[in-house]
């Protein structure tokens, strides 16, 4: 087959990965039927997470810690995942155990063309959803006082993928990953990747992320990946202790 300069096409990668999962037992894709699981396993998943709880910014002391980061992950994991639930733009694959949905993949294709929200989408989302927690009245005084400025900031990670992907024609993006915590170390997470790297060695394109820990960096060391870039985000006017969230920008490189 032939590949044009427009980049992975979503239909093709939706292809590659039915061939890897079609006999598989726990691991199959996910549709808008599934929105409301995928969103609870995800905000579920990454509630410890590092980089969640740096950018909502709530004091640990607060009572309700947990809870307000769990409503403010479950606003990005559904406007994060909508358009791949929709096959509009990448795909998400779940894996179950004890007949439940236990971890979810979003995998979004790539091209020097792609790219990655439109206004039109995030106008939509905020019409559907409403605005994040941290943004909204009523809400967003529970958040930290540099909540708003930290998810700003990230905005950098996009330009630095884009950056470090420029010269690749076709690649994947692996957006997300979240295992719930009762099943991390089952295998589960390691069935997904499975499927999505003989996915991409299939279609001969590397895989691009990026974690926001040491031990994250060292797990992908252990799939293939190599680490680009360092990266240190700070937000303008964060004097805080913990203003500064370290990044690993990854990529496990095509076959050839």
């Amino acid at each position: 087959m032939r590949w044009g300069a427009s980049g992975l096409k979503n239909k093709d990668l939706i292809a590659s990965l039915s061939e890897q999962i079609e006999n598989h037992n726990t691991v199959s894709f996910l549709t808008k039927e599934d929105e409301d699981d995928v969103t609870e396993v995800m905000a579920r998943s990454f509630i410890n997470d590092p980089l969640f709880n740096w950018m909502s910014n709530v004091d640990e002391a607060k009572p309700n810690q947990k809870e307000l980061i769990l409503d403010l992950n479950r606003w990005i994991f559904k406007f994060t995942n909508g358009r791949a639930l929709r096959r509009k733009k990448g795909v998400v694959i779940g894996a179950q155990a004890d007949g439940s949905l236990a971890g979810a993949m979003t995998i979004v294709p790539h091209g020097p063309n792609t790219s990655d929200v439109d206004f039109f989408s995030v106008l939509l989302s905020i019409i559907k959803m409403g605005l994040p927690p941290i943004y909204k009245k009523g809400t967003k005084g529970q958040y930290g006082p540099m909540a708003v400025k930290r998810m700003d900031s990230l905005e950098i990670l996009g330009k630095r993928k884009k950056e470090h992907m420029k010269k690749h024609s076709r690649w994947i993006f692996l957006s997300l990953v979240g295992v719930l915590h009762e099943h991390q170390g089952k295998g589960v997470g390691s069935s997904m990747f499975r499927a999505l790297f003989r996915s991409a060695d299939a279609l001969n394109v590397p895989v691009y992320l990026q974690t926001e820990s040491k031990e994250n960096e060292s797990l992908y060391q252990r799939y293939g990946f190599r680490t680009l870039e360092n990266l240190e985000i700070i937000a303008p006017g964060d004097t805080q202790k913990d203003a500064k969230l370290p990044m690993y920008l990854m990529v496990r490189d095509s076959l050839k």
